[in-house]
């Protein structure tokens, strides 16, 4: 689907509609509908539908929606929708979804999103999500989201991250995050992370991180961390951190740590 400044709400098995401008509420098997400056009701798999300036609500296994300046709910197994400057609600089993200035939230299993400029709340089993300024929590089972100044907290098993200028808050084995200018919390089995500008807080088996001008707090099993312009704290088995105009406090067994303009505080079997 794809709309136009729409306000759309998608329920029960529509797919492939796209709105402009139109206000569109479908009802009962519609199909191949064109509307231009139209208010349309459609309900229960419609498929393939066009409406200029129109507002859209669809509920229930949508598949393939774009809208453009839209307010986008979506409810119960809709895949590859992609928002531009809309509100986006996803909700159960939503794949492939796009916004761009969209505030998103999803629950439950959607995956390949991509949101701009959107507010995005994922939950339960979401994967490949890339947000530019937007805010954007993540919880159980996020994969592979990227973030351009994005507010993100992620719990559970989120793994391949980027944001740009976002507040990040990771928890419960996150892999391979990159941040931006971001606020990054990382708590539990979390792995190649890279912030710039970014305040980040590393807990629990953190790997391959990367910093600049960046707040990092860093415990338990964090090995190959790199900071630039960061005020770094290290705790337990961190390895082959690199900070540049850092504050870095180092604890328990980190080894191979270069810092230039830092304050370096070691403590308990450091080699460097």
């Amino acid at each position: 689907m794809t709309c136009d400044r729409a306000s759309v709400s998608l329920r029960k098995g529509q797919e492939d509609m796209t709105c402009v401008r139109a206000s569109v509420s479908h009802e009962k098997g519609q199909e191949d509908m064109t509307c231009d400056r139209a208010s349309v009701s459609l309900r229960k798999g419609q498929e393939h539908m066009m409406c200029d300036r129109a507002s859209v609500s669809l509920r229930k296994g949508q598949e393939d929606m774009m809208c453009d300046r839209a307010s986008v709910s979506h409810e119960k197994g809709q895949e590859d929708m992609t928002c531009v400057r809309a509100s986006v609600s996803l909700r159960k089993g939503q794949e492939h979804m796009m916004c761009d200035r969209a505030s998103v939230s999803l629950r439950k299993g959607q995956e390949h999103m991509r949101c701009e400029r959107a507010s995005v709340s994922l939950r339960k089993g979401y994967e490949h999500m890339m947000c530019d300024r937007a805010s954007v929590s993540l919880r159980k089972g996020q994969e592979h989201m990227t973030c351009d100044r994005a507010s993100v907290s992620h719990e559970k098993r989120q793994e391949d991250m980027t944001c740009d200028r976002a507040s990040v808050s990771l928890r419960k084995g996150q892999e391979d995050m990159t941040c931006d200018r971001a606020s990054v919390s990382l708590r539990k089995g979390q792995e190649h992370v890279t912030c710039d500008r970014a305040s980040v807080s590393l807990r629990k088996g953190q790997e391959h991180m990367t910093c600049d001008r960046a707040s990092v707090s860093l415990r338990e099993g964090q090995e190959d961390m790199t900071c630039v312009r960061a005020s770094v704290s290290l705790r337990k088995g961190q390895e082959d951190m690199t900070c540049v105009r850092a504050s870095v406090s180092l604890r328990k067994g980190q080894e191979d740590m270069t810092c230039v303009r830092a304050s370096v505080s070691h403590e308990k079997g450091r080699k460097i």
